[in-house]
């Protein structure tokens, strides 16, 4: 089908009938599924190398993940789902020794667990923070667990790119996209909001291995309201070694920022894959979004995309939030922005 293309260990296949391509700013890794509904006998197995094109443009490289083939009378078909080269920061286990690092900045702890993986890391922040006095990783986590520790302590995010390297990003670096407007090019839109992961306190405790240079910071709290949150309804996370860190009242701040944030979405659906320019859409971005019946009218930032290919041809879907979403903001008894969308409003740190 014109327009597809998956190259496998350096060979071209075309002809895919389906497809779903899906890349978020808070996923570490794209992941797809393509499909066939003829593939002329052709067999392909999980663990080869691919880099999948849309109009010609790289949306996701990686490996296979997983295979499937069907034969029936008036099929012989296949079904291969893939994802970015990061998707094995998410699969596996963190083996370092010694297993306690001292004096390293965010970008440095990065690049040193995703080294024997040989994934890149790109850095798209301009300043991640002081170095951690010491950085001990936990027994069994994964790499993206030890990454997103990390991260959120100095309120960063961490994904991928369509080359399948590591990005350390906040939101809104990938510059801008088309409008969307609804009678326009918007073919159909869903405003969302739940609260379901929204709670009134947010209580964050430090647990630490004392030693005469932390006794002072082992075991210590800190809180953060959702003053919109108005029944009771508690988090307790405990988190370990943020005395090399910011204050845990800081990281309760952040989780309340991001659930405050991302608990109002809007859900667009647009045409074909590509903006005016002939370029891709792109998550992290930010697109100008109007919808009267929503009372939307607002810069929002581009959270997730979706690419489909199905018998009603191709579309995109567009994730939208807003843009403080991932801020680690302060804000306190805000209510409602110009634009209509929540904003991590209420919240309150102690």
């Amino acid at each position: 089908m014109i327009g597809v293309s998956l190259t496998i260990e350096d060979q071209i296949f075309k002809g895919w009938t389906s497809l779903q391509v899906s890349s978020a700013i808070d996923a570490i890794a794209g992941e797809f599924n393509i499909s066939a509904e003829q593939s002329g006998g052709v067999l392909l197995y999980p663990g080869a190398s691919a880099v999948l094109k849309l109009e010609n443009q790289v949306v996701c490289s990686g490996y296979i993940t997983a295979s499937a083939a069907n034969i029936s009378p008036n099929e012989c078909g296949l079904s291969l789902n893939g994802a970015d080269k990061t998707v094995d920061l998410a699969d596996c286990s963190v083996i370092a020794e010694p297993d306690e690092w001292f004096n390293l900045n965010l970008y440095e702890i990065a690049v040193k667990l995703c080294r024997p993986f040989k994934i890149k890391v790109i850095n798209q922040v301009s300043d991640t923070g002081e170095a951690f006095k010491s950085f001990k990783i936990q027994p069994g986590e994964s790499v993206f667990d030890a990454l997103d520790r990390a991260a959120k302590a100095r309120a960063v995010l961490v994904t991928s790119d369509t080359s399948g390297n590591l990005v350390l990003t906040r939101a809104g670096l990938n510059g801008t996209s088309d409008d969307l407007v609804y009678g326009e090019n918007i073919l159909d839109a869903v405003l969302n909001s739940d609260w379901s992961n929204r709670f009134s306190n947010y209580v964050i405790k430090n647990q630490t291995v004392m030693t005469d240079n932390t006794q002072e910071n082992a075991n210590a709290s800190g809180s953060s309201e959702d003053l919109n949150v108005r029944r009771y309804r508690p988090l307790l996370q405990v988190v370990q070694n943020t005395e090399s860190g910011i204050a845990v009242s800081e990281l309760a701040a952040w989780e309340a920022c991001v659930r405050s944030g991302c608990s109002a979405s809007v859900e667009i659906t647009v045409e074909g894959w590509t903006q005016r320019s002939g370029l891709l859409w792109q998550k992290n971005t930010l697109s100008r979004v109007y919808i009267p019946r929503f009372g939307v009218n607002a810069n929002l930032l581009i959270k997730q995309v979706s690419f489909s290919l199905d018998d009603d041809g191709a579309k995109t879907r567009l994730s939208l939030v807003n843009p403080d979403a991932y801020k680690r903001l302060p804000i306190v008894k805000k209510t409602k922005d110009a634009g209509g969308l929540l904003p991590p409003d209420a919240i309150e740190i102690k």
